[in-house]
């Protein structure tokens, strides 16, 4: 899906990045988690679906650190309530940004608010909506000639896709038995270098109870 690695040199972090992604609740059903919409005044990824997070600075001791500080920084949650903190593989952007995410859990009962600099909002999405994987559709980026694929979910008029959800899957896979893979009914959009067109991609959907997969594909 997405290029990772287990581990990361926190020794060398300049130009590194780092995300929380913060559950709040227990069980599959009452669990949510924590995302933004980054401010329209912001020079990148404005308007966007966000994990709280951001660049590593001289002043964090580790990418932890960084992922901490942002969410501090941005949403008000004081690093003290973030609790369990594990860290998950690392993924590298379409930019080629390397961002290592931090799964952890938060307090039910938190009072948050978004940094008007940087934030339009933040709210909380179910976790249940994401496991279940009830996408609306299947982007496909390529870059360098390799394929990347991420779902695209809708919430409460928020959406969330790109590397954000890619960064949720794997959480969802790991954390929640999710089994998500590209493989949806959902129909695929295809992008290919920033600024053209999205062109409509095969669907792949499971042909047999097998599990062998087919391609529903668009005409010409």
């Amino acid at each position: 899906m997405t290029k990772s690695t287990q581990s990361l040199d926190v020794a060398n972090p300049v130009g590194r990045a780092a995300v929380l992604i913060a559950v709040a609740g227990e069980g599959l059903s009452n669990s949510r988690l924590l995302l933004t919409r980054r401010s329209e005044r912001m020079t990148s990824h404005r308007g966007e679906v966000a994990l709280p997070g951001g660049k590593w600075e001289p002043g964090d001791a580790s990418l932890q650190a960084t992922a901490l500080r942002e969410a501090h920084e941005e949403v008000g949650l004081a690093p003290s309530l973030v609790k369990n903190i594990r860290a998950l593989p690392v993924q590298t952007t379409r930019l080629g940004t390397q961002v290592a995410p931090f799964f952890a859990n938060v307090p039910e009962i938190v009072t948050l608010t978004p940094c008007p600099v940087e934030l339009e909002s933040l709210f909380w999405v179910p976790v249940e909506l994401l496991q279940s994987d009830s996408r609306s559709q299947t982007d496909i980026f390529t870059v360098a000639g390799k394929e990347y694929w991420a779902p695209v979910y809708h919430y409460e008029g928020y959406k969330i896709w790109g590397f954000t959800a890619r960064l949720l899957v794997d959480a969802m896979n790991r954390f929640y038995g999710a089994g998500i893979t590209r493989v949806h009914r959902a129909k695929e959009v295809a992008f290919g270098r920033p600024g053209q067109p999205a062109q409509p991609a095969c669907t792949r959907v499971k042909a047999s109870p097998r599990g062998d997969e087919s391609e529903l594909c668009p005409s010409a």
